[in-house]
């Protein structure tokens, strides 16, 4: 009987002065996996653009010294989704090398491409007999980072926002309501039920959701993460809120809405903490106000908020998935993850909470201790 385990892990952004210990809490855990994939946001390259860009000086860039790389492969994280809100934020040239210096390093990448054929391209992982393939999407990326016929980047799965005014009194908060972008999501549901025809489990990511903002999942995710199991998606890992987000079982399929930073030590930085930058002054800039603005309106998040995140576990016997579960970790002052036992207290905050973010959404999943494994299942009414 061949057995295969996949694990899934969040958002990863390293630090140039920490990267050699981010996952020092966790790697025994990742060691007992054959293929584990993350999401980066950021690029490994030495060949970025002027730091002094445009989208450099908007929102800031994650580092992207690639000799992060290493401490990624010492892991045993060997797949890695690229497709996401910063895959173009070192310019196309970073990219290209990135790609390739993955390549070299033996890390799978998929997300992001030289056009949108290649963007779409899935990975396939393969052992014992057993065929896993990896389909990723943005949701949130910024406009010109996805890829065109003619124009690298990601593989967009867009969506439109809709503010309905239910109370006529001026001032009061709008209902919000997101749609997918249909032309978006007609590509996506073709690249899924190919992919079906050529592989045993079929793993789909999505850079999506409502970040910063504690438990909420946005109406677009639902219709997107069902129209992808209803195609043919065994298990969905969602990523990018920054946040943990609950879980559901859709049609006996797990989605995984988002699963937290993982290894986040880098920061959005001011271009004035990048070598060769022009404005030393934007160490003060705030024109966008994106960091003063959330404060502002939704104040600083609960300290309790950020610190659950997970190890997605699925466990393939036989070309079919018999187990899905997650094994908790908390996120420690040092910004990296530790993971937790059943016993230790931290364990069953981290397993309190995702059952409660995911009663909060409606999403009807049970949890179950299994070891130091919590075990997912669909509640009664799936």
């Amino acid at each position: 009987m061949s057995k295969v385990v996949l694990m899934g892990v969040g958002d990863v952004i390293l630090d140039p002065e920490t990267h050699k210990t981010a996952f020092d809490g966790v790697k025994h855990v990742l060691a007992d996996a054959d293929f584990t994939v993350c999401n980066c946001d950021q690029i490994y390259s030495d060949k970025c653009e002027d730091p002094s860009g445009y989208w450099q000086i908007q929102v800031g860039a994650p580092p992207s010294d690639p000799s992060m790389l290493d401490s990624i492969r010492d892991a045993n994280i060997n797949a890695i989704n690229l497709g996401n809100n910063h895959s173009l934020d070192w310019g196309y040239e970073a990219v290209f090398d990135c790609l390739e210096r993955c390549k070299n390093k033996g890390i799978t990448t998929f997300g992001v491409g030289r056009n949108i054929e290649e963007a779409r391209r899935p990975a396939i992982l393969e052992k014992n007999g057993t065929r896993i393939g990896l389909l990723a999407y943005c949701c949130i990326g910024p406009s010109g980072y996805e890829a065109t016929d003619v124009r690298p980047g990601h593989v967009p799965m867009r969506a439109f926002t809709h503010y309905e005014q239910w109370d006529p009194q001026p001032g009061t908060p709008p209902l919000i309501h997101t749609f997918a972008h249909k032309r978006d999501l007609h590509d996506m549901v073709d690249d899924i039920t190919q992919l079906r025809q050529e592989v045993d489990v079929l793993v789909v990511c999505y850079h999506w959701g409502v970040h910063y903002i504690p438990e909420i999942i946005a109406d677009y995710q639902f219709e997107v993460g069902h129209a992808a199991v209803d195609a043919g998606a065994d298990v969905i890992f969602g990523n990018h809120a920054h946040l943990p987000k609950g879980i559901e079982v859709y049609k006996g399929k797990v989605i995984y809405y988002g699963m937290h930073n993982f290894a986040c030590h880098g920061e959005w930085q001011p271009p004035a903490k990048q070598p060769g930058c022009k404005f030393p002054e934007s160490y003060l800039w705030d024109w966008s106000r994106f960091g003063s603005l959330m404060v502002e309106r939704f104040g600083r998040i609960p300290d309790h908020e950020s610190r659950p995140t997970m190890i997605a576990k699925i466990v393939i016997q036989n070309d079919t998935i018999q187990q899905v579960s997650y094994v908790p970790c908390y996120i420690g002052d040092d910004l990296a993850p530790v993971a937790m036992k059943q016993s230790d207290e931290r364990g069953q905050i981290v397993y309190e909470h995702f059952r409660k973010i995911s009663d909060s959404q409606g999403l009807n999943t049970t949890f179950t201790w299994e070891g130091d494994e919590i075990l997912i299942g669909a509640g009664d009414a799936e």
